[in-house]
């Protein structure tokens, strides 16, 4: 708080100031994914297996992934990656293979400058009135009114010694600025560093490789074909002595040292290789024990991916039970709801005391806690449940601040199942009322009959029809017509889509427009290094950006049944399955 009072000079409304709306939103950070990788021990063909599916949002043709293959003189590889990133971050060469998340880790920081009173082309620090470094910019931007169909945009940036001045985008007007501080832009490499991952052929020159992506931070495993497996976390992360929370005061007066005292080490950034139980895997949960001796991040996702994972591979530790392909392309699109696990038996004791509410009940008594499209439960426990959240906090916050924050699913879903668990915190009363001290219960029927009132009118009144693919669904669209006529045409949906967000099958919607989905599994792999004919994967559209071109949706029937497509690898293969070839020839 005493951050937030440096910097706001007095109330702000949520609704109408920038900087706040631009602090609670989560935006991207809530972006993931989940990728492992098993030992030849664990694996049914005797190799090492590379498995990832990122999410991301795919809804805009032909997807945001897009299939590669390289075919060199020193060098193959097929795999995924993101329009105008060189090399592949997903995928396998003939010695080694890949997969991604996103790791959190921190590395930006915000400081809160004062501006020099008696000259405002100053910032002041311990003492020193320093003036701004003034960058002047040019952007060029489309404009069918413009003589030649471009205008010009001319503006200014401010820098600190810390960095840009951030702030001026939100229009704050007042004597404090807010600069940020970026770890990837003081150590910005001409590479990104994916391209070594080309010729590397064990997983020590992966890992080697990977000391030179600087600028993203990212959970790699990676596995080689001599059947060792490894965990890397890259980027570069400050080593702070303080700080990475919350904004970072700089005094005017007194002395300041820097916060950041350096750069986290390599050989220090979290990472394994070969663990004794033959698998390693992430899914955008806190990685670090607790003993890790630097500040890492503050945020994460929750662990219900992971904590899943966990349980579905450990069905393979047996020799008996060898993972196939098939096993982890079914753990991909495993639907199983952990956090409704722990939470639903408070939801239906509650709802089943109430008449108005047991048929609520009811349909989550039956649930095998599995978010699938023809199933009533999930549709009654996600509309519950973000009811219950929304009371709990809105007589605090403000029906307004308390939707904010919900948006920002990472923060609170563990926080408040814990609260749920235990039901007995002062949060669930609502204080806007004097004569009654609401307890949880009475806090669930609420949300149960919001639910009802919610629901009903889109779905009928009987909540055991209520199916989740009736209303949790994805929609790819065309950039030509994202929405209104002919938007069908060009594009495809709304489809109905499994799980959620808190499932390793991702479905994760914006709290504040339920429940369409917005991000999910952009691409789904599985490279078993045993077989050198294929990979099985699919990507959440097609692989052509022409509209029209058959190509441009033609994996989204794949994707959204669970139809495994191979993509070939071998000549011999790449030959036998060729049905049409295109040469770019340089014109002269």
């Amino acid at each position: 708080m005493k951050a937030a009072e440096i910097f706001f000079a007095e109330p702000l409304q949520v609704a109408d100031d920038r900087c706040v709306q631009a602090l609670l939103d989560a935006g991207d950070l809530q972006v993931g994914s989940n990728n492992w990788v098993t030992s030849p021990r664990l694996s049914s063909s005797g190799h090492a297996m590379v498995v990832g599916d990122p999410h991301l949002d795919p809804r805009m043709l032909p997807g945001i992934m897009y299939a590669v293959g390289y075919v060199l003189p020193d060098a193959r590889a097929v795999g995924a990656n993101v329009p105008g990133i060189p090399g592949f971050t997903i995928g396998r060469t003939e010695h080694i293979a890949t997969a991604v998340t996103n790791n959190y880790g921190d590395a930006q920081d915000l400081y809160i400058e004062t501006i020099d009173p008696q000259n405002s082309q100053n910032y002041l620090e311990a003492g020193k009135s320093i003036p701004f470094l003034v960058e002047r910019q040019t952007l060029k931007i489309k404009d069918k009114s413009a003589a030649d169909g471009f205008r010009q945009e001319d503006f200014e940036v401010r820098l600190t010694s810390r960095g840009p001045v951030v702030s001026d985008v939100l229009g704050i007007k007042t004597d404090k600025l807010l600069s940020l501080r970026w770890a990837a832009a003081q150590n910005m490499q001409p590479q990104m560093g994916l391209t070594n991952l080309l010729t590397a052929k064990t997983v020590a020159e992966v890992d080697d490789a990977l000391r030179t992506v600087t600028s993203i931070v990212l959970n790699f495993v990676f596995a080689d074909t001599s059947g060792n497996i490894a965990w890397r976390a890259t980027g570069v992360l400050p080593n702070r002595s303080f700080g990475g929370t919350a904004p970072v005061p700089i005094p005017s007066n007194n002395s300041w040292q820097d916060n950041w005292r350096g750069w986290i080490p390599f050989e220090e950034m979290p990472h394994q290789l070969n663990p004794q139980r033959g698998w390693l895997g992430t899914a955008n949960h806190y990685t670090i024990e607790s003993n890790y001796p630097h500040y890492y991040s503050d945020f994460a996702s929750p662990s219900y991916r992971y904590r899943r994972l966990q349980q579905r591979m450990d069905e393979h530790l047996d020799v008996d039970h060898q993972a196939t392909v098939d096993d982890h392309w079914s753990i991909q699109r495993d639907t199983k709801n952990l956090m409704a696990q722990s939470v639903t038996p408070q939801l239906v004791a509650a709802l089943s005391a109430d008449d108005r509410t047991a048929r609520l009940a009811d349909v989550l008594r039956a649930w095998d806690y599995h978010d699938d499209i023809d199933q009533s439960a999930p549709t009654v426990f996600q509309t519950v449940y973000s009811e219950l959240a929304k009371a709990t906090f809105s007589d605090e916050l403000g029906e307004e601040l308390a939707i904010k924050m919900l948006g920002n699913w990472y923060y609170w879903q563990e926080r408040f199942e814990s609260l749920v668990l235990d039901g007995t915190s002062h949060w669930f009363d609502d204080i806007t009322t004097t004569e009654v001290t609401e307890s949880m219960d009475q806090m669930i029927v609420r949300a149960g009959l919001s639910a009802l009132e919610r629901l009903m009118p889109m779905l009928g009144s009987d909540p055991a029809k209520w199916r989740w693919g009736d209303v949790h669904t994805l929609s790819f669209v065309n950039p030509l017509r994202r929405s209104g006529l002919g938007s069908g045409i060009l594009g495809t949906g709304p489809l109905a889509a499994a799980g959620s967000g808190e499932t390793l099958y991702r479905g994760w919607y914006a709290y504040d427009d339920p429940y369409h989905v917005i991000s999910t599994a952009a691409l789904r792999m599985v490279v078993d290094l045993g077989d050198n004919e294929k990979v099985t994967a699919v990507v959440a559209g097609g692989t052509v950006a022409r509209t029209f071109h058959p190509h441009q949706q033609d994996q989204v029937d794949a994707y959204m049944s669970g139809q495994q497509l191979h993509w070939w690898f071998s000549d011999q293969a790449i030959q036998a399955h060729a049905t049409s070839r295109l040469t770019l020839s340089p014109s002269k």
